[in-house]
């Protein structure tokens, strides 16, 4: 092994890249700094100047490249804290199998005294992220404890318990959101470029979907195998036809030929679209008349329209009349612009999104649809202006709470509570603190849920985000809420604050010797009151798919009694003993049973 001297300060660090920087582009309207485009040399050393940056005062070594033994930055913190990061940049997310390696080399080279400190904590730097199997290696404890079993030798298994750092994780999006607080960092390993491109966005946002203007584009797909350089010299005989015109040929991403005509000089009407008095021509009037109403991209069949052509195509075959089907779409920007999203009561914020994007989806003469999407937003919140009414419908759709993290879940439920109750939206640019939707008093569509029903929800999430704190765990919002599960939850949350749990009378049936139930029944007296009492023993609970080992639990039975008579269980369990039957059920009523839960009796008091 090619053992390196560490780096202790920044000029240093920077020396090692010299001057052959990759420096990618940024846009700043992406939620992540593009990590993926540095070499990893470079991903290394921007975590440390990062590290440097936030962490003045603490000492703080990289050592990177070879030889670095599984620990490319030490943090020693004036709290005597000790941390090992580990940077890893990627194309893609990180697997399970590349992340059992990196905890073995750490585990075996901390044993081997090759990372000579112990460090508290242990920080993978990750660019873009890890798969969520790789992820429960490094978030939970039990999984490495499996990975131990499996694979580690017998030195490193004894060594296992003797060290345990608590294991995090910060990906790219993480690691952008710190970097922002320094933005000659990020200015010194990327080339920023602005979210807005000023020459198409000079004047106030609102202007700008007044002053859109129906550009129309016309994509046409070929009805005969000639190949572009064929039409393309048609076109230049079309063009001595009709002096002043360029006629040109280009195709699109699709591969589909795109057929421009541009004046040298003034503007000239190359066409008239008409539509034939039929039903196809009726449809095709209802659909461009959503694509001008409506600002919506439209898709006319051939039966649908005709050109009435205005310029000569006598030598052009096949002419441009013969395509099979024409798209035309209103020329939108596709400016985002960063914005913050309000709920107002009463023109006062009573719920906010902090960071989102906001960007025109489709503009016409009687709508204009807008919409929020991306950073603290899960789904896509859609407005829709309907300039004749002065009314904004509101849909937001795309959501899922089972697929994302109960914090999120959290958040979509409390906007969608926000809208319900207030209905008022702002949008505010980030960028100039512009508003461009203002006080908008909106009507929610799409949308079968009472405030009540949200409430609900919102209780059941904050029961479960409270579980994942306390227990570690990435429970999410379940498919189905059955009254099973809020049983469960409302029992597991009691045990955590109380450390008991007392229900109600029942029956218990308890299997015996005949000998062993006579001698207890021979202890019954009917006038006395008695109680029993479980060993305590280990409890697992499984809640929406996850097991929960809650530890050592006593059960006690209050006030057990016997329903039948006693002579006649007296006669019945002699007759099996006589008989040779080895096991019989004693059936018991109880007043009340209660569970105790040692590893938290202490939790009321603890706070």
């Amino acid at each position: 092994m090619i053992e390196r001297n560490k780096v202790d300060s920044s000029e240093t660090a920077l020396q090692e890249l010299g001057n052959d920087r990759s420096n990618p582009p940024w846009l700043e309207n992406n939620v992540s700094l593009p990590f993926t485009s540095l070499s990893p040399d470079e991903f290394e050393i921007f975590c440390y100047l990062l590290l440097k940056l936030e962490n003045p005062e603490a000492d703080i070594y990289y050592y990177g490249k070879t030889g670095d033994a599984g620990r490319d930055i030490i943090i020693k913190r004036t709290d005597g804290s000790t941390e090992l990061v580990q940077c890893k940049r990627y194309e893609r997310n990180i697997g399970p199998a590349e992340t059992r390696s990196e905890i073995l080399k750490i585990y075996t080279n901390v044993r081997r005294k090759i990372i000579p400190e112990k460090p508290d904590i242990v920080t993978f730097y990750v660019a873009p992220d890890f798969t969520p199997k790789a992820k429960d290696l490094i978030v939970y404890s039990e999984k490495r404890s499996e990975l131990v079993d499996q694979e580690f030798s017998a030195e490193d298994q004894n060594f296992f318990p003797e060290w345990q750092p608590e294991f995090k994780i910060q990906t790219s999006i993480d690691l952008t959101q710190r970097a922002h607080k320094f933005q000659d960092l990020i200015n010194s390993f990327f080339t920023v470029r602005s979210v807005v491109d000023n020459t198409a966005v000079e004047r106030n946002h609102r202007d700008i979907l007044l002053a859109i203007k129906e550009l129309k584009e016309i994509s046409l797909r070929q009805s005969s195998p000639n190949t572009p350089e064929t039409i393309q010299a048609q076109l230049d005989r079309v063009g001595e036809d009709n002096p002043g015109l360029d006629f040109s040929l280009t195709h699109t991403s699709s591969k589909i030929p795109k057929l421009t005509v541009t004046s040298k000089g003034n503007s000239v009407d190359f066409a008239k679209l008409i539509f034939p008095s039929t039903d196809s021509g009726n449809r095709g009037i209802t659909k461009f008349k959503s694509l001008v109403e409506e600002g919506r991209a439209i898709e006319l069949k051939p039966d649908e329209y005709d050109w009435q052509w205005t310029i000569k195509l006598s030598d052009f075959s096949p002419i441009p009349c013969q395509i099979k089907e024409l798209v035309l779409k209103p020329n939108i920007p596709i400016t985002k612009i960063p914005c913050k999203l309000e709920i107002l009561d009463d023109d006062k914020p009573a719920f906010e999104i902090s960071f989102s994007y906001f960007h025109i989806s489709r503009i016409g003469t009687k709508e204009i649809e807008c919409c929020i999407n991306q950073g603290q937003l899960h789904g896509n919140l859609k407005f829709v202006s309907k300039i004749e009414e002065s009314l904004t419908y509101l849909e937001y759709e795309g959501i899922d709470l089972c697929s994302v993290e109960i914090s999120q879940a959290k958040i979509i439920v409390e906007l969608m509570m926000a809208l319900y109750e207030f209905r008022k939206i702002r949008v505010v640019s980030l960028e100039n603190g512009e508003i461009l939707i203002d006080n908008s008093n909106a009507k929610i569509i799409n949308n079968n849920l009472g405030g009540e029903q949200y409430r609900v929800k919102l209780e059941f999430i904050k029961s479960i985000q409270k579980i994942n704190h306390i227990f570690g765990l990435d429970l999410r919002y379940p498919q189905s809420i059955d009254s099973t599960d809020l049983k469960e939850i409302n029992a597991l949350l009691e045990i955590v604050e109380k450390g008991r749990i007392e229900r109600t009378e029942g029956h218990i049936s308890l299997s015996y010797s005949p000998q062993q139930a006579l001698n207890i029944i021979d202890q019954f007296d009917n006038s006395k009151e008695y109680d029993l009492e479980f060993a305590a023993a280990e409890t697992e609970i499984k809640l929406l798919g996850e097991k929960i080992n809650l530890g050592s639990t006593k059960y006690v039975l209050k006030d057990i009694y016997l329903k039948e008579d006693i002579e006649l269980l007296k006669q019945k369990f002699t007759r099996a003993k006589n008989s040779g039957i080895e096991t019989v059920d004693l059936g018991l009523d109880y007043s009340k049973s209660i569970e105790i839960y040692s590893n938290w009796i202490d939790a009321e008091s603890k706070g």
